[in-house]
């Protein structure tokens, strides 16, 4: 079997557990086994003898992805899309691929041989709209999420003395502290605070005023747009409400941590931030906060990382 190019193709994939990011394309982290005769699902493949949809319902939080085949299928949609958006043709060659993933900081140094080992899969066979497609993992590096959002603005914030990478996630919201561009490993944490947790305060606060049940998905549109989701509803105020309480708890359990963000410089990353910034920049207790509101900024930053390393270990700059 031949290769396409010698040289590997770097994606980088942000398993989250609200959505799947790669550095061109976002969807939701639901995936079900269909029947394999079943046509109606067109965003589907076919795995080891089993056929997989996506799907707009996310899968049960897991503290351990690697549980399950569940994160890896989702890698292998992602991976796909890849394919397709870069114009790499895997139908007839097998592609080298080297996967740059990431965990939370406080999960790294737990979970980080695990998490690879689990994506390192070899020789890979799969198929969509009866195409065949076949790729080899070769390899799979694991990087903090959170740090690895600022990588593309890294030259500018490494010139902060001090400051504070707080990225909102899916269930986790991870916070990294920088010193004139330097990681502190003794502040790399994890808060169970992200954006499922406010989902489901929203969701809760809104069937106890109202009896009405909505969607993480309505509640994430009514975030996105500031509008009722139609003329006969009432529920943006529940909504709005909870997203605040959401962001004063988070500032209020980094003040726990000794982390004042009334003092120090904050950079918010990723989706979860970009829906929160209004909410971020109306809490007194942040001063002039930063954004890096691309929900795919960490996917791009693990790729960049990934191939900084490749460079070092052939001699480049």
């Amino acid at each position: 079997m031949t290769y396409i190019n010698p040289a590997p193709l770097i994606i980088g994939i942000d398993t989250g557990n609200r959505c799947i990011k790669t550095a061109n394309h976002v969807f939701v982290a639901g995936v079900e086994e269909v029947q394999t005769g079943n046509s109606m699902f067109t965003e589907s493949l076919t795995y080891n003898g089993r056929r997989y949809a996506l799907t707009t319902h996310r899968v049960n939080y897991a503290t351990d992805k690697t549980d399950s085949e569940g994160y890896f299928v989702l890698s292998l949609f992602a991976i796909l899309r890849e394919l397709k958006t870069r114009g790499i043709d895997a139908t007839s060659v097998r592609v080298p691929i080297v996967l740059a993933v990431g965990l939370p900081p406080r999960d790294v140094a737990r979970l980080q041989d695990r998490f690879a080992a689990y994506f390192k899969r070899g020789q890979v066979d799969f198929s969509n709209r009866n195409i065949d497609y076949q790729i080899y993992i070769q390899d799979v590096k694991v990087f903090p999420q959170g740090f690895s959002a600022i990588v593309p603005e890294f030259s500018r914030i490494k010139n902060y003395r001090k400051c504070f990478i707080v990225d909102i996630g899916g269930y986790t919201t991870d916070v990294v502290e920088l010193n004139s561009g330097r990681l502190d490993p003794k502040m790399c944490r994890s808060l169970d605070a992200g954006m499922i947790h406010l989902f489901n305060d929203a969701a809760q606060a809104i069937q106890s005023g109202t009896g009405q049940i909505v969607s993480e998905d309505q509640i994430d549109q009514m975030l996105e747009t500031n509008r009722e989701l139609n003329s006969s509803t009432n529920l943006l105020p529940y909504v709005t409400a909870e997203a605040q309480n959401r962001v004063n708890s988070i500032v209020s359990k980094l003040f726990e941590l000794g982390i004042d963000l009334s003092t120090n410089k904050a950079i918010f990353v990723g989706g979860g931030a970009a829906r929160l910034a209004p909410y971020i920049q109306a809490c007194g207790r942040i001063v002039d906060p930063e954004f890096i509101p691309d929900p795919k900024a960490n996917a791009k930053g693990y790729e960049a990382l990934y191939a900084a390393i490749l460079r070092r270990e052939n001699g480049q700059q």
